[in-house]
């Protein structure tokens, strides 16, 4: 089929992403940083992490790391008791 792309361009947020990127945003600006200065401590484009932060796109589960690492989040918080 001519003109067919195999991919949705998402246009709405993604419903996990928004939450995530919502969460991770307000942190940013807690911390008084811009997107560019999270963006080079995390090693991905200022546009990129602007997509996460607005959940049109989900970031790969390392950089999704390295992102609430870089802003002291912790995505996994052990539970009471664990060793």
């Amino acid at each position: 089929m001519v003109g067919h792309h195999p991919y949705k361009i998402r246009t709405e947020p993604h419903p996990i992403g928004a939450q995530l990127g919502q969460m991770l945003r307000e942190r940013r600006q807690r911390k008084g940083w811009d997107q560019r200065q999270l963006a080079d401590k995390i090693g991905v484009s200022q546009s990129c992490l602007d997509y996460w932060e607005k959940g049109r796109s989900v970031p790969r589960f390392d950089r999704a790391m390295a992102w609430a690492e870089a802003l002291g989040y912790d995505l996994w918080p052990s539970e009471a008791g664990d060793s």
